[in-house]
């Protein structure tokens, strides 16, 4: 790798760092926590709203708050990306937030884990096993989801 591409990479990292850490800490955003995972349901329910999955359009129904939120979240750090659409990020979760992983997939058996940004669906998958994860690690977040996020931060 040259040195050009070298710097292009660092920077895009800081940068990318940099905004992701922008977005946890900043409380300013809409209804819901800025990230937070979710446990989905395939029907319906009290207190569950719908979400579209990216991707594949399947409609699960999440509640208000988040199985986990910011709070079990030690750190985030951005993933390079090979296409300049895309980010990646990987969580990394306290000891706490690693407990609360596997206390509520290991609950939620069969049902789908939910990942969001604010308002926006990054990621879902079925639940097959109970999950005690340290790191957590995302690839293909459209770059336009992330910057929408950030450009409704910095209106407020």
């Amino acid at each position: 790798m040259g040195d050009v591409t070298r710097t292009r990479a660092r920077r895009f990292r800081q940068a990318a760092s940099a905004l992701l850490v922008g977005l946890c800490l900043s409380t300013a955003f809409a209804e819901r926590p800025l990230i937070g995972f979710y446990v989905g349901e395939r029907s319906p329910g009290p207190g569950l709203s719908a979400i579209t999955v990216p991707g594949s359009g399947k409609q699960l129904f999440v509640t208000d708050s988040p199985a986990l939120d910011l709070g079990a979240i030690d750190a985030v750090e951005a993933i390079e990306a090979d296409d300049p659409d895309t980010v990646g990020i990987e969580l990394i979760l306290s000891d706490a937030g690693v407990k609360a992983l596997g206390d509520t997939t290991r609950a939620a058996l069969g049902k789908h884990l939910v990942l969001m940004l604010g308002e926006e669906v990054v990621e879902a998958f079925p639940i097959e096993v109970a999950i005690a994860v340290k790191r957590f690690r995302l690839r293909g977040i459209p770059r336009a989801s992330v910057e929408g996020i950030l450009s409704t931060l910095t209106a407020q």
